[in-house]
């Protein structure tokens, strides 16, 4: 069931990418993978038991840092400025859910 949400997650966002950037087919599949590497590391750090909630996070700050730069190396000029507003717009929901949570 995880496996399927996350698939479903994946893909909503490869297709928001691929329309908002207007992606060829190389860079789809190369920002793909690269987004399904990253979601299966993240999954794992959250799983992961042994480390604290400000590791966890860390963690995770870092394998999404990693992903955009390598997400970036495919883009033109104008995709990486798109791509930059879809991150902030990302982190600035993340940073309000964590609001929501710590209430």
């Amino acid at each position: 069931e995880i496996e399927k949400e996350r698939a479903e997650s994946i893909n909503k966002t490869v297709e928001f990418l691929k329309t908002e950037l207007k992606l060829d087919e190389l860079q789809i599949i190369v920002i793909r993978k690269e987004i399904e590497t990253s979601s299966k590391k993240i999954f794992a750090v959250l799983k992961n038991e042994e480390i604290s909630e400000e590791d966890k996070s860390k963690e995770i700050e870092a394998i999404s840092e990693k992903t955009d730069t390598t997400i970036n190396t495919f883009l033109n000029a104008e995709q990486k400025e798109k791509y930059k507003k879809f991150v902030e717009n990302k982190r600035e929901n993340l940073n309000k859910l964590k609001d929501k949570r710590l209430r």
